[in-house]
């Protein structure tokens, strides 16, 4: 269902930016608009009759009220620019009925100038402008009107036009609640859930939250949902969790929806029912909100619970691209660069970024930017990259304020080295939820960056991010139980944690859970899961030089694997040439016997030497003396030469690689 593992008040805090700024509310008209109109009046013969006077009706009344609206008369401006928001027998025109709804606010109409300021605050027929939309709620508002009372709150709220101002929006939700505005009930329990304007306090805001939700308003379904299912001010109570959360579908709130969808994918508190998934998921889509379309379009793109369909994906993203949703355009470009069902074209991809970024999509922001760095586009938008990160970083673009982290702890990308900064882009980060920026933050701890060196909050952190599948985290998570930093030494933790990390593809994680399974520590010994292990962390270029010596010894002993004393040399050879101690000791005791090459003395000699070189374990100086003092005065200068040339290659590659046992 949810992710819990984030603080249940913080996914409160995402509740009530997501929820009540979605319940900005337009205008009300249950009228036809002309397009449905036109369709009746074109029905069967026996309806034509009846359909054509209906539509004729309608239109003298347009006319009509237009001409007394052309007189100047307030309530004829209003409902001209009603007919013409919703295209009511004349065609849709938000830029008139922008106009109309002024001349009427002008003449102190209180619903034209609730209509004003929605125009201004959702840029519809004008540019948009917080400002205005403040100014024109407050006229509503100190006119009575309850949702401009309610709207204006929330812009106090969140900061929009103005400073934010708790009090001042709380007592404009207290007077909305007067009137038994649902919608203010609720943004006012957020507030008091998270202690703005008012004392903390989780019982008054559920108190708040039920009385929502006896008005059947579904967005209180859903946070009571989140309540009993995270234990905030309550006892954990998964059934009653998923009784408000059904509730809160049932009546058609999206989140709900979606959430009940992921619930039955995963079997997370209910059981798996790929049809039931897809059910909520389609429902979700059927109400025209972005969330839902988008999930159905990732549905058919993923085959979850359905055949993979990209035609159909595309056809349902196209449906959100007409209805104006960024998000559309969006994956409409990450299709084209993809190649998700077609080839892959960069420059399409290109352009439905900048459509998207136009309307303000954070990440496709953050992929204009990453575009014109790489040379895309004009030389002149090309010159403006930079200023597509901003805008990315001010949309707060996970992606992007992650990328200004690592430029600063990389000295990349034009930015300066600076930890210290690079921390506070991660923490940044990490307060979006990105479980990779929780990796990068518990480094901070850990290395001292910020405050003090702090084990133990960087546990945490990395406990955070390996709950939410960093693959990174998860590895050093693993090494913290291993070797107990930031507390006690668990090695069915460590196990647990390498073991998921390896299932990610990383190669020390593969390393260390080959060992594991080679000294029977935790999991009893398995040879042949140790050479699995070893022999995936040592394949291809960034392999891992211990995975490859377990390897070897796995060949030469065959441990798991049939004995191949060649193979073992070879893997032996490829872990020595990068540094690795315990590999050219093994490789020198191999020349010395015969093992899997020639005997050759002068090389058990040199291979000796360098892995005793700067104070080597005492078996491997033991078996490096011994084999001095069987060389001849001949061999001897064959050996030293042989050591000076090894070191030089060793050297070349800047090689120093420790034993990890």
């Amino acid at each position: 269902m949810i992710n819990l593992f984030v603080n249940p008040r913080a996914l409160l805090n995402h509740v009530g930016v997501a929820i009540a700024m979605s319940t900005f509310v337009y205008c009300q008209v249950a009228k036809a608009n002309s397009s449905e109109l036109l369709a009746q009046a074109q029905t069967a013969p026996a309806a034509q009759t009846d359909a054509k006077a209906q539509y004729d009706a309608e239109k003298k009344k347009y006319e009509d009220t237009l001409a007394v609206a052309k007189k100047g008369d307030a309530q004829a401006q209003l409902a001209v620019g009603m007919m013409l928001m919703n295209g009511v027998v004349v065609e849709k025109n938000e830029k008139e009925a922008f106009s109309w709804f002024r001349k009427a606010a002008e003449q102190g109409i209180v619903d034209a100038q609730y209509n004003l300021a929605m125009c201004y605050l959702k840029a519809i027929g004008t540019s948009k402008s917080y400002q205005q939309a403040l100014t024109w709620f407050q006229k509503a508002a100190d006119a009575g009107n309850v949702a401009a009372q309610y709207n204006l709150g929330l812009m106090y709220t969140e900061g929009l036009g103005t400073e934010k101002n708790f009090k001042l929006a709380n007592d404009l939700f207290l007077k909305a609640m007067e009137k038994n505005y649902p919608p203010a009930k609720f943004a006012l329990g957020l507030n008091y859930s998270k202690g703005q304007g008012v004392k903390q306090d989780d019982a008054k805001a559920r108190e708040l939250f039920e009385a929502a939700a006896k008005d059947n308003y579904d967005p209180a379904f859903y946070v009571l949902g989140l309540i009993y299912q995270s234990g905030l001010g309550v006892d954990k109570d998964p059934k009653r969790a998923m009784d408000y959360y059904m509730k809160a579908a049932e009546i058609g709130n999206v989140d709900a929806q979606l959430l009940l969808a992921d619930a039955y994918k995963k079997g997370d508190g209910v059981p798996v029912n790929k049809e039931e998934a897809v059910k909520w998921v389609l429902r979700a889509a059927n109400t025209g909100n972005e969330k839902g379309i988008l999930a159905l379009a990732l549905l058919y793109r993923n085959g979850d619970g359905v055949p993979v369909d990209n035609a159909k994906s595309l056809e349902v993203l196209q449906k959100g691209v007409e209805l104006g949703f960024a998000s559309a355009m969006y994956e409409m470009g990450n299709t084209e660069e993809q190649g998700i069902g077609k080839p892959v074209d960069k420059l399409k991809a290109l352009d439905w970024y900048e459509k998207a970024a136009a309307k303000e999509h954070p990440n496709a922001n953050f992929k204009l930017f990453q575009y014109y760095s790489q040379g895309y586009g004009t030389s002149k938008q090309q010159g403006s990259a930079k200023d597509y990160l901003k805008k990315a970083v001010s949309l707060s673009d996970p992606a992007a304020v992650l990328f200004m982290g690592n430029s600063y702890y990389k000295g990349e990308n034009g930015f300066d080295a600076n930890p210290k900064k690079a921390c506070e882009w991660f923490k940044k980060a990490m307060e979006k939820d990105t479980p990779e920026a929780y990796y990068h933050y518990a480094l901070c701890f850990r290395d001292g960056l910020v405050e003090k060196q702090d084990f133990v909050r960087a546990k945490e952190l990395l406990l955070k991010a390996a709950e939410r599948g960093d693959g990174m985290a998860q590895n050093e998570l693993a090494r913290f139980y291993h070797e107990g930093v930031g507390g006690n030494i668990d090695e069915k933790e460590a196990f647990r944690w390498y073991k998921a990390a390896a299932e990610k593809g990383l190669k020390d994680a593969q390393y260390n859970l080959g060992l594991f399974y080679r000294k029977g520590t935790v999991v009893p010994k398995d040879d042949a899961a140790a050479t699995k292990m070893f022999a995936a962390a040592a394949e291809g270029n960034n392999n891992e030089p211990g995975a490859e010596y377990e390897l070897g010894l796995s060949y030469l002993n065959g441990l798991g694997v049939p004995k191949d004393e060649a193979r073992a040399v070879e893997l032996f050879e490829k872990a020595a040439f990068q540094g690795y101690k315990s590999a050219q000791f093994e490789l020198g005791l191999c020349y010395r016997d015969g093992k899997g090459v020639p005997k050759d003395i002068a090389k058990a000699y040199a291979w000796l030497k360098l892995a005793s070189a700067g104070g080597g374990a005492v078996e491997i100086i033991k078996a490096r003396d011994k084999v001095l003092e069987g060389l001849t005065p001949e061999q001897l200068q064959q050996g030293r030469k042989l050591v000076e040339e090894l070191t030089g290659k060793l050297m070349s590659k800047s090689f120093n690689t420790p034993d990890k046992k």
